[in-house]
């Protein structure tokens, strides 16, 4: 054999140890990039649910913020809301229009929702107007404008035309000054109560939904009552004063009116879906 055969093949040997020490160490680096890039995944899909979570939860306390009430716990998962912060929500829509009735009685149409945005005008802006029948209020168009769209969905302004309900306030619209001119209707009652309490609530995917029980029924002290029927439970609201306008069902015997007459209870189910970061009313409808 030749010194250069025997030079070759004593220096062929180590050059196949390096190749596998070579392959070992590439193999290695592939495993860290491979773990480091398992990390960074794991971190950023952390960062997208913790980001997705603080939304959900954004957006429920913009809501309760907006209705000034507490209650709201939101998680990606979980929505709920509590029946005081509900009452709340919808307090600005079932106020009264005349003696002892409200939207419930109405329905939801331009008219009755004028009248909401007027009831919850700012009041700081209504002037008031003397004439022949007595004073009768002023409202600036910009102040229920402002007032409608804060109670709801309306991207365009509100229609510059009169407005009335039957057996309530008219409202008569002056192109000159620009303001709505309210017309008081003089009417009346006795001997019956109004109640609108939640009975329950709950947020859905592009709002919330809210129901509720509301009925106008005789007061106890106005109903005559026989012999027979002094120990017989009777299906009207024991207050002190007929008139009473009742908002939450602890008060005077609704809870117990609730339990004990269910099925002859009316109960709505109002609708609320997000309108410029806030919540506005959508639909009210009877279920039963």
């Amino acid at each position: 054999m030749q010194p250069e055969e025997i030079m070759m093949r004593g220096y062929s040997g180590p050059k196949k140890e390096g190749n596998k020490f070579g392959l070992v160490i590439a193999m290695g680096i592939m495993l860290f990039i491979a773990a480091i890039a398992g990390v960074v995944f794991g971190v950023y899909e952390l960062m997208m649910r913790n980001s997705e979570n603080e939304q959900a939860a954004s957006k429920c306390e913009a809501a309760i913020e907006e209705a000034k009430g507490t209650g709201c716990v939101a998680t990606k998962e979980v929505k709920t809301i509590t029946t005081e912060t509900a009452q709340t929500i919808i307090k600005p829509y079932i106020k009264a229009f005349n003696y002892l009735n409200n939207v419930f009685e109405y329905g939801l149409s331009d008219d009755t929702k004028f009248m909401i945005a007027y009831q919850n005008a700012d009041p700081s802006r209504v002037l008031s107007k003397e004439t022949s029948a007595g004073a009768n209020l002023i409202v600036p168009y910009d102040v229920i404008d402002a007032s409608y769209k804060k109670l709801f969905k309306l991207s365009t302004s509100v229609a510059k035309r009169d407005y009335s309900i039957s057996h309530s306030s008219s409202f008569t619209y002056s192109e000159t000054s620009g303001s709505f001119e309210v017309t008081p209707f003089n009417g009346g009652g006795a001997g019956s109560g109004m109640f609108t309490v939640v009975k329950s609530a709950e947020y859905t995917d592009d709002g919330l939904t809210i129901t509720v029980y509301h009925d106008v029924l005789p007061s106890c002290g106005a109903m005559e009552k026989s012999d027979e029927e002094e120990t017989e439970e009777k299906y009207c609201l024991d207050g002190p004063d007929s008139g009473d306008i009742v908002e939450t069902i602890e008060k005077y015997n609704v809870k117990t009116l609730i339990e004990k007459f269910s099925s002859d209870v009316p109960v709505y189910q109002m609708k609320f879906s997000y309108f410029e970061g806030h919540l506005v009313l959508d639909s009210i409808n009877e279920v039963k």
